[in-house]
């Protein structure tokens, strides 16, 4: 039988990311939220079976879901980098992650047929700050805010000791990733020339590629003897003064002025001041383990994640959609060029002119007509790659953009197809169409792949 996995918290970043490597290595998922099934649908594209707990901190699990699931993973909390830590606000990160655990484990207590294991998110935030040396998983613990939470997050795994189930508490660092976490909120002002170290930028950053801490995730899964607390983090911390020089570097940015620690904390509250905690974390249990990181040090992740950017007004969007059906059934529907007007918007009004060969293949040109806000425009794109049943990529020769590079990528998960599609563009006239337009464009965007992923959600069901 496939191994049910049961993930809180699924829809989140970390929880989109790890499910989707679950999927992907054969197992089956079954996702816990708070919103009622439709509304998760809505954040979460992947196959699973979804369970509704909407009030984890004052509600019991519901009863009866664990007893076929061989894994929980919970990744659910409030988020701390957001919104000023009032005391009302510091209850809610305590208890979001204390309280929704505690009921966790008592539904595991309860089962009859128990999980082998029981992973839980955690944070380096146990450890104490200003500690120059290296942090592994037995320091000791810190007295901040969020080090109390920390400690007594773990401490609701205790119980579980009494019993066959292994309990582990990843401790996670900083999450690099596109489009989420924390460089979703500084990347603005990396990319206009805003971003400045903190402080005197000596405090060490610990920090993890979001692919590798779902990978890692996998790897605790697969070797019982790992236990207790594990550091999820990178083996190479940076400094803050320098992971800003490489921010501003990938972003094609400047410097900006300093920001003192008495400045953001009055602007951000608690926040504010997440990013002058010092603590250079590493993981020696993964490394001794045998995991192997895809990402070690933070040049090559930061890269990894911003590689596509050749200049400043450079944007990327990213899409993917699950659907039922086989690989060679959905790639047989994109290979056939007048079905691109099917699933593009009327307002569009987009209308396949001509192909210079008979079947779309490496190195053919198609010509379109569509219109921009009414206004009549021509395209010819050239296909740049083609892999029947896994990938081609389209690029732009003429048309309305100074940049359109679009990969369509097909998986096999779950018995049926994962649709990914990502958008590499730049805005006409450089730096000022990007000023004037570049908010319309992204909108457009938007809109246009919405409408796409509802009409093959309805094709392909």
């Amino acid at each position: 039988m496939t191994q049910k996995v049961l993930v809180t918290g699924a829809s989140g970043l970390v929880g989109k990311r790890v499910c989707k490597e679950l999927l992907f290595v054969g197992k089956s998922v079954i996702a816990v939220g708070r919103a009622d099934e439709q509304s998760f649908r809505l954040k979460f594209d992947y196959p699973c079976e979804y369970v509704q707990w909407s009030d984890p901190v004052n509600q019991p699990f519901p009863s009866g879901v664990l007893e076929q699931v061989e894994t929980v993973i919970h990744l659910a909390g409030e988020s701390v980098a957001s919104g000023r830590w009032t005391k009302a606000r510091k209850k809610s990160i305590y208890d979001s992650r204390v309280c929704s655990t505690k009921h966790l484990v008592n539904a595991v207590l309860e089962s009859e047929n128990k999980p082998k294991e029981f992973l839980c998110a955690s944070a380096v935030g146990i450890y104490p700050d200003g500690n120059e040396e290296l942090t592994e998983e037995y320091k000791e613990k810190g007295d901040s805010f969020l080090g109390k939470v920390c400690i007594d997050w773990e401490k609701a795994l205790e119980p579980l000791s009494q019993t066959s189930v292994r309990a582990v508490s990843m401790r996670i660092g900083v999450v690099l990733a596109l489009g989420g976490g924390f460089l979703n909120r500084v990347e603005g002002l990396f990319s206009n020339g805003l971003g400045g170290r903190l402080g005197s930028g000596k405090q060490w950053v610990s920090w993890i590629h979001l692919e590798d801490l779902a990978r890692l995730v996998l790897f605790v899964i697969n070797n019982k003897e790992i236990k207790g607390a594990i550091n999820f983090t990178a083996p190479n911390p940076i400094q803050n003064k320098d992971l800003t020089q490489f921010l501003v570097k990938t972003l094609k940015s400047w410097v900006g002025l300093p920001v003192p620690r008495l400045a953001a904390k009055i602007a951000m509250g608690g926040p504010g001041e997440l990013g002058f905690v010092n603590q250079r974390v590493i993981p020696k249990k993964a490394i001794d383990a045998g995991y192997e990181f895809l990402f070690a040090d933070f040049k090559s992740a930061i890269k990894n994640i911003y590689g596509w950017r050749e200049k400043s007004i450079d944007r990327y969007f990213y899409a993917e959609q699950w659907v039922n059906q086989p690989v060679d059934k959905v790639f047989e529907f994109f290979a056939d060029e007048k079905n691109l007007e099917e699933i593009t918007p009327d307002f569009l009004s987009f209308k396949v002119l001509k192909m210079s060969t008979d079947k779309i293949q490496e190195g053919t040109l198609i010509d379109y007509q569509l219109k921009i806000h009414g206004v009549p425009a021509k395209w010819r794109s050239k296909i740049e790659k083609w892999v029947p049943g896994k990938q081609f990529v389209d690029t732009q020769i003429k048309g309305p953009y100074s940049k359109w590079h679009h990969t369509h990528s097909f998986y096999q998960m779950a018995g049926g197809t994962l649709l990914t599609d990502k958008v590499l563009y730049r805005a006409p006239f450089g730096f000022l169409g990007q000023s004037s337009s570049g908010w319309m464009i992204k909108k457009d965007v938007k809109e246009i792949f919405s409408y796409r992923k509802k009409t093959i959600q309805k094709l392909f069901g």
